[in-house]
């Protein structure tokens, strides 16, 4: 199991070039089942998924994210969209209390209820940003190739989901086959990361 995750992280790369192949929902929809057991703070989940297949809206979103190719020419896209409406007035946290308990409740409104605009987007952003980590990493174990994709134009990707005010675009993940071959991973070494305490 510890080569099998090192070969895939060792593998895995942002895919910039993706073949005309086009993979079931099916096996899409799979990757995005075993992805959704990632972690999220108190497993609160604050992110909404939107798959993109359609041709027609790969093109338009591909415009969205700067004009980059690889978005129109992918097999799917999956907008990860950050959650905002974690105060417990809101329905969605509602539905969080109600499956997890009371508990969580008062430690919501002890820490959401102080948090400001700004500070509620940051909170979700980062939870989406460990899902989307998962993701690619998911689909590559699927035979899937990706590219994590921050390059966007807020306000218009806002208008082409439809989405409410308690929605913040977070991350585009392009999803496809690829044309290419990754090369060699260049990082630091981890004597030069880690500090031992």
């Amino acid at each position: 199991m510890q080569n099998m995750m090192k070969n895939l992280m060792n593998e895995r790369f942002s895919c910039r070039k993706f073949t005309s192949k086009k993979f079931s929902d099916t096996l899409i929809s799979e990757i995005l089942e075993v992805a959704r057991l990632s972690p999220s703070s108190l497993g609160l989940e604050p992110w909404k998924l939107v798959a993109v297949k359609s041709q027609n809206e790969l093109k338009k979103l591909a415009q969205i994210c700067n004009a980059q190719t690889h978005v129109e020419a992918c097999s799917h896209a999956v907008v990860v969209v950050a959650r905002t409406d974690l105060t417990t007035k809101d329905a969605f946290m509602q539905k969080n209390i109600a499956r997890k308990g009371e508990w969580l409740k008062s430690w919501c409104e002890a820490k959401f209820s102080k948090m400001n605009t700004n500070e509620l987007k940051t909170y979700a952003l980062c939870q989406c940003y460990m899902f989307v980590a998962n993701l690619v990493n998911v689909a590559k174990s699927f035979g899937v190739d990706s590219c994590i994709i921050g390059g966007f134009d807020e306000k218009r990707l806002f208008e082409w989901l439809g989405a409410s005010e308690n929605f913040v675009p977070a991350l585009v993940v392009a999803l496809g086959e690829s044309e290419e071959r990754g090369g060699e991973k260049v990082r630091f070494c981890l004597n030069e990361l880690v500090e031992w305490r």
